[in-house]
């Protein structure tokens, strides 16, 4: 045995010395679905990866508030603002109310109307600089306001735009 060993590497030295090239290592074909089994892992590592990071994240816990009642029975409010008869601008918004409690009394006493139009008389007073200078947060705050007037201090929370477009 030792001599054979020792045998096959002094053949391949001799052939290498008279200038031979090595001969290539056998290497056998992949079985059958290898390449899928080996896909199929780095899923599974790519899925691990991520889940661990997904562990280290602290959990988000919300803050506690009241779940938020939208009010969206509003129309479309088109209007031309003050100072200006060539222009137009169509403004959509919802409001947040403090709860369906607010939601029901609007609805049966009929202030829908005085709503609309509170709220279709403070857009159509600003200029056209105040509702394209990028002072939301005011107008939000006053038409919040005015409908408060309507509805009792607190019924609405806030005010959404949904569209608000100038031309």
């Amino acid at each position: 045995m030792r001599g054979t060993s020792i045998f096959v590497p002094l053949t391949l030295l001799g052939a290498l010395a008279a200038g031979a090239q090595p001969p290539e290592p056998a290497v056998d074909p992949p079985p059958e679905g290898y390449r899928a089994l080996v896909r199929d892992v780095r899923m599974l590592q790519h899925r691990v990866r991520a889940l661990e990071r997904q562990m280290r994240r602290p959990e988000w816990t919300p803050k506690e508030q009241p779940p938020l009642v939208i009010y969206e029975r509003l129309k479309p409010f088109v209007f031309n603002p003050a100072e200006e008869t060539h222009r137009i601008a169509s403004v959509t918004l919802h409001l947040a109310l403090a709860s369906r409690d607010v939601d029901t009394y609007i609805s049966r006493s009929g202030l829908l109307p005085r709503i609309n139009d509170a709220i279709l008389v403070l857009l159509s007073s600003r200029s056209l600089e105040e509702l394209q200078g990028g002072k939301f947060r005011q107008l939000k705050d006053d038409i919040r306001e005015a409908v408060n007037v309507l509805v009792g201090e607190g019924g609405v929370t806030g005010v959404y735009f949904q569209e608000f477009v100038v031309q």
